[in-house]
């Protein structure tokens, strides 16, 4: 899949002479999360997707320079984290890119007018959203490259940065670390303190779950395509993952859906998995607002991508305990009309694996 991460002329010029897409972030009182939130867009990236930069800034912020859409690149390796950088999340890319022979502005790209829409592209732009990397489809990414048309093949070079590769490693508990973050760490810019981290003292798990939502978004984003996980036995029979996405864009209201799959069935038929995240234990209350919310996005997902109503499988996921079961029963079970082929699976850290169980 495709990613567009925002850069200007100076940021660019960067990539170009490190090999490396670099983001940064803001850390306010919600380190942990905010964290997560940073990690889990580069832990969906794979070897050979590839990344068109969206330039929004010229050089010294000279707006009257053509900006838009111009350049692919192609990742090349996991994500690393370079404590003291200035943008210290790092995703080593190719050294052979394309230059496109034009530019696309944002008008031209974004066109609404236009049959095949870059709707992730247009649902970025019109929340305006601040995030490093913004994931777009396998439909959405051809689309682009058909409108960035002709290209030549050029080099970058590529520095031996040495960094540590970004993971959310379950045995980083809360109960085997020291208190996160450190005193002298919050009297630091919330600007500055991403790059002073030290990201193994950050607790991705507390107890049997995840410390934060985000860090159960960002694990899926590393492990959904492992062959170890076994949440895939959820997914719809004899199909294989194709693409998957985390925090996208529902219309332009400023909702989000959490995470979404596509599947190829063994048919050549596409199929997906819609899930809505809850990490810990929920009431029968917020269930039922996840099941209609879940419902909601399964309906714009299928319009999106042209699905029968049976390809959509709709899920919600919430962590796994003996009260939390006892208490969802009645709703979980398949004649209840407010589930109606929604599956409600529930997650439990147990060691170092997680584990999945349909409620």
């Amino acid at each position: 899949m495709g990613h567009l991460p925002i850069v200007n002329q100076k940021t660019f010029k960067d990539v170009l002479n490190t090999g490396y897409i670099s983001t940064r972030g803001v850390l306010g009182p919600k380190l942990e999360k905010t964290i997560a939130d940073l990690f889990s867009d580069v832990l969906a990236t794979r070897n050979g997707d590839p990344i068109f930069p969206w330039i929004i800034k010229g050089d010294d912020n000279n707006n009257e320079q053509k900006l838009g859409f111009k350049f692919r690149l192609e990742v090349v390796g996991k994500p690393i984290f370079v404590k003291g950088e200035e943008f210290p999340i790092k995703l080593p890319v190719s050294t052979k890119y394309r230059e496109y022979n034009q530019i696309k502005s944002e008008e031209e790209a974004l066109n609404i007018f236009r049959k095949e829409l870059l709707w992730n592209a247009i649902g970025k732009k019109s929340l305006q959203r601040g995030r490093s990397l913004t994931h777009q489809s396998l439909d959405e990414d051809a689309t682009l490259e058909n409108i960035l048309g002709e290209y030549r093949l050029k080099d970058l070079t590529r520095k031996n940065l040495s960094g540590i590769q970004i993971t959310i490693n379950l045995s980083q508990t809360e109960e085997s670390l020291e208190t996160f973050p450190k005193s002298d760490l919050m009297e630091i810019p919330p600007k500055d303190r991403l790059k002073k981290i030290n990201i193994e003292d950050i607790p991705w798990v507390s107890g049997r779950k995840f410390k934060t939502e985000k860090a159960l978004e960002a694990w899926l984003m590393e492990n959904i395509d492992s062959g170890n996980i076994d949440l895939k036995k959820f997914f719809p029979e004899n199909s294989e993952l194709e693409w998957f996405g985390n925090y996208l864009p529902y219309f332009v209201a400023g909702k989000n859906i959490d995470v979404v799959i596509l599947h190829k069935q063994s048919d050549g038929r596409r199929s997906s998995s819609i899930i809505e995240l809850k990490k810990d234990r929920i009431t029968k209350a917020l269930l039922i607002t996840a099941i209609n919310q879940v419902k909601r996005y399964a309906i714009f997902i299928k319009n999106a991508f042209k699905l029968e109503s049976f390809e959509v499988n709709p899920m919600v996921l919430c962590h796994l305990s003996s009260n939390n079961a006892r208490g969802l029963k009645d709703i979980s079970n398949k004649k209840s009309h407010q589930m109606n082929e929604v599956k409600l699976i529930g997650y439990d850290i147990e060691e170092t694996k997680v584990n999945f169980e349909e409620f």
